[in-house]
């Protein structure tokens, strides 16, 4: 899901499988698929703002995250179970 805010895309959701969280980067590492309008399917870091939501990741989990495009962060983080 895209969100546009004055004509700019300002947030993407998308689910991907977390591959690596980096704590002492506030990083986490995902494999996801394409989110129209924004990127190809991929795996990437991602930089996580607040660092608190790497809390109880870990490799091999679901998750929908959230991304803030002009930040380039991931700023909200759900499990899928």
């Amino acid at each position: 899901a895209l969100r546009i805010k004055s004509g700019q895309l300002f947030r993407a959701s998308e689910e991907g499988k977390v591959i690596a969280t980096v704590p002492s980067a506030n990083q986490l590492v995902v494999e996801h698929g394409e989110i129209k309008g924004f990127m190809d399917a991929m795996t990437m870091g991602y930089r996580v703002e607040p660092a608190s939501l790497l809390e109880g990741l870990k490799s091999g989990d679901r998750v929908r995250f959230t991304i803030d495009v002009p930040n380039n962060a991931i700023v909200k983080i759900e499990k899928i179970k």
